[in-house]
């Protein structure tokens, strides 16, 4: 099920922005004590049982650590 703030042009068609916060936090190791965190803006289209999710993931901590990514996803929703 969508959510309701879905943008529904056609029956068939559902247009949704939506937003991650993506963090880690490191307990052991050389990494210890470090929580690299990221926002990834994106925004997924669904159409019948087909999806495409698109975004660009940009650090918010540790900027020295990442670099700014795109990401993209197509799932194929099959229903029994």
């Amino acid at each position: 099920m969508w959510p309701s703030s879905a943008f529904a042009p056609a029956p068939c068609l559902h247009i949704t922005p939506m937003s991650e916060l993506n963090t880690t936090l490191w307990a052991s190791g050389q990494s210890y004590g470090r929580t690299p965190s990221s926002i990834l803006p994106h925004v997924r289209v669904k159409w019948l049982v087909w999806s495409l999710g698109v975004g660009v993931q940009v650090p918010v901590t540790n900027t020295r650590d990442c670099d700014i990514r795109p990401l993209f996803d197509v799932v194929y929703e099959h229903t029994f």
